[in-house]
């Protein structure tokens, strides 16, 4: 059985939309995650619903306001340091957000070290893979 390739996206939904695109089950904590600009996984589609991975939770929405995207180059959990900004330690750091600029069609990075998040946001120039 061959793998499906990963597939990415934006769902870019606010309060204003209504509650019919996201399943019941789903609704409190994917309003808590504020989900307009940061990228999902979509790991299947059934009976009219999308199945997406954020960080370590996963939630159903209708594919109505699901938009796919180009594949970062990091994934919520990868392991990464800054690099030429002298600014920041050396160590390893984890990805804790993926967020989208559309206008630039790229993905930035918030990250975790050491328990605390960095402050600002990196693109894929700033961080090399550990």
């Amino acid at each position: 059985m061959r793998r499906q390739p990963l597939r990415f996206g934006l769902y870019n939904w606010f309060p204003e939309h209504g509650y019919t695109y996201i399943h019941p089950a789903n609704r409190r904590d994917f309003e808590d995650i504020e989900p307009a600009g940061k990228v999902f996984e979509l790991l299947e589609t059934a009976n009219g619903w999308l199945l997406l991975r954020y960080q370590d939770r996963q939630y159903k929405v209708r594919p109505e306001l699901f938009v796919e995207t180009d594949r970062p180059p990091f994934r919520y959990g990868d392991w990464v340091r800054v690099v030429n900004q002298p600014e920041f330690p050396k160590y390893p750091a984890e990805i804790n957000d993926v967020l989208w600029n559309e206008r630039e069609g790229k993905a930035y990075y918030a990250l975790v070290m050491r328990k605390r998040k960095l402050p600002g946001i990196f693109g894929e120039e700033d961080l090399e893979k550990v």
